[in-house]
């Protein structure tokens, strides 16, 4: 807390609950983070201003006048009416610059999934993907892509279709790791598309699926500060459904997105007749991955993947990765039917469930930021409108 004498006082018990309190008193700001430090400037600015037109009206000049300190020169000095101008405007910069900063989406690093063979080489490409809010800021990154070495081998990444203003270097820290590094020496940003390519051979007599999962990746802004991000894990497909020794099975499924992440429910029967849900999951690749762990249960089992779909038979919202923003914020993106209307539900006990927005869907996704902080625990959902 600090305090600067002026004549307006200004409590602050967070970020989103200011008091305007108008006396005499000085001017407390009482806040979260680096708020006075904002503010403080703007005030000081304020009472040069205004001493410095002081200055002018009376014939002087702003070095000869002695600078009173603070805004007390507003009080000495000036009608009423221009105190109250002076304190408008300082209060009106002050909400501005408390306000809460615009949420942003945040970008995603994508590893492909890939058709793969016993004893031939795939190459896997490696994606950055802006949504519609992102900020397109990141000029570097760093990406481990980890995978079992007992299967399949790994080679030098190449560079992808978008990086050819960044140089492109990769090495293994340690087996099962292939660390992916891409940097621009003039500090180009870099776009949608595929960055990377990096070999993977599959071994002579493997007819597993290969999980290839990102790890430890850093988004670099041109001022060395660090982008917050997603990852989509990618794999290498080489057996339709492939049953290992504990009867649980790891299979993909061709699917239709058009590029665009859709939700599926993985279904599976023995007759072709009683189907069982066993898993959601979203993709926007071509492959549709799935595990059943009780497929070892059944002398056979026949798999099958269906659009999700709410209750009442409406096309569902597919919702991605929760992210907590500084400040407790926490936003999530959604995407639905185009044109259907959704809405977003929260709840403190899943049972209690308070409609907090409506949204239609677009070709893209939605984002939504819920600034209401001051809860323990908080569930979301969303539905979609009849």
């Amino acid at each position: 807390m600090e305090r600067v004498p002026t004549g307006v006082g200004v409590t602050a018990r967070g970020r989103d609950d200011f008091h305007i309190v108008p006396d005499q008193s000085p001017l407390v700001v009482a806040g979260r983070g680096n708020e006075w430090d904002a503010v403080k400037p703007v005030l000081t600015f304020v009472a040069d201003e205004v001493t410095r037109r002081m200055a002018a009206c009376a014939g002087e000049s702003a070095s000869s006048r002695r600078r009173l300190p603070g805004a007390e020169a507003v009080e000495r000095a000036l009608p009423e009416f221009m105190k109250r101008l002076v304190v408008n405007l300082s209060l009106s910069l002050l909400g501005l610059l408390l306000a809460p900063a615009p949420a942003h989406a945040v970008p995603k690093l994508i590893a492909g999934v890939v058709r793969g063979f016993p004893g031939r080489t795939v190459e896997v490409p490696i994606s950055l993907r802006y949504r519609t809010n992102d900020v397109r800021d990141v000029v570097a990154l760093q990406a481990d892509v980890v995978f079992d070495a007992t299967g399949v081998d790994d080679g030098a990444a190449a560079p992808g279709t978008v990086a050819a203003n960044h140089v492109v270097d990769s090495s293994n820290p340690v087996n099962g790791t292939r660390r992916l590094l891409l940097y621009s020496l003039a500090g180009s940003v870099l776009t949608n598309g595929e960055i990377a390519r990096i070999p993977f051979a599959v071994g002579e007599n493997e007819f597993r699926n290969f999980t290839l999962r990102l790890e430890n990746v850093i988004f670099v802004r041109a001022d060395a500060s660090q982008v917050p991000s997603e990852t989509i894990h990618g794999a290498i497909a080489v057996n339709q459904v492939y049953v290992g020794p504990t009867g649980q099975a790891d299979g993909f499924l061709d699917v239709a997105t058009n590029g665009t992440e859709q939700c599926f429910i993985i279904q599976a029967t023995s007759d072709f007749q009683s189907w069982v849900n066993v898993q959601t999951n979203s993709t926007e690749e071509a492959l549709l991955q799935f595990i059943d762990p009780a497929a070892g249960a059944y002398p056979h089992r026949f798999y099958r993947a269906i659009l999700c779909t709410s209750p009442s038979g409406l096309p569902a919202a597919t919702v991605a990765t929760i992210t907590q923003l500084p400040g407790g914020r926490v936003q999530f993106d959604f995407r639905g039917a185009n044109g259907r209307s959704y809405v977003i539900q929260a709840s403190t006990n899943l049972t209690d469930w308070q409609n907090v927005r409506t949204n239609v869907g677009l070709n893209g996704p939605i984002t939504f930021t819920d600034s209401f902080t001051n809860l323990a625990r908080r569930f979301y959902r969303v539905r979609a409108v009849e």
